[in-house]
Formats: C-alpha cells, structure tokens, sequence
C-alpha cells in the first residue's frame, strides 16, 4: 500500500503549518505504528464518514498518541473523543 498524507496546496502562508505537521508526523513514526496507520485507514478511508466525521490527521492522532492499533480500537477512540466533547 502506497503511504499518503493529504496536503492542501495553496499560498505559502497556508502550507507552512501543513508541511510542519507533516514532518512531526513523520519524525514521530516508527515501523510499528506505520503499520497500523496503514492498516486502519486502509478500512477507513471507504467508510461514508471519512472526511466528513473524521480525516486522516484523527487516524494519525489516534495511533500516535492514543494508542489505536486495530479498527475496533479506532472507534472506540472515536467515540470517546466525542464523548469528551460534549
């Protein structure tokens, strides 16, 4: 499977940040939790949702600070996120 982080491409001003979280993501991966982004949004990035209740920077959240490794795991994190919001 191809590894892909969405980036918006517009003025400078608004890629900066993109681009700095980007790298923090990267600097941040390890074999192991690449892994899992791949696995869980694999399954997620065909569910009616993605993109709409959650994106891949929530996917990458999740397994990197979260601790998600499964997609069991995930919405389960989801859920608690928004179980927290409210």
């Amino acid at each position: 499977m191809t590894w892909k982080i969405d980036v918006l491409m517009a003025t400078a001003e608004v890629v900066a940040p993109v681009l700095a979280a980007g790298r923090e993501i990267a600097a941040r991966l390890t074999p192991e939790t690449r892994k899992a982004i791949l696995r869980v949004k694999g399954v997620l990035c065909t569910h009616p949702e993605y993109r709409r209740r959650f994106r891949s920077t929530d996917i990458y959240e999740a397994v990197l600070s979260g601790g998600v490794r499964t997609v069991p795991d995930w919405w389960t994190w989801l859920e608690s996120r928004r179980e927290a919001a409210l």
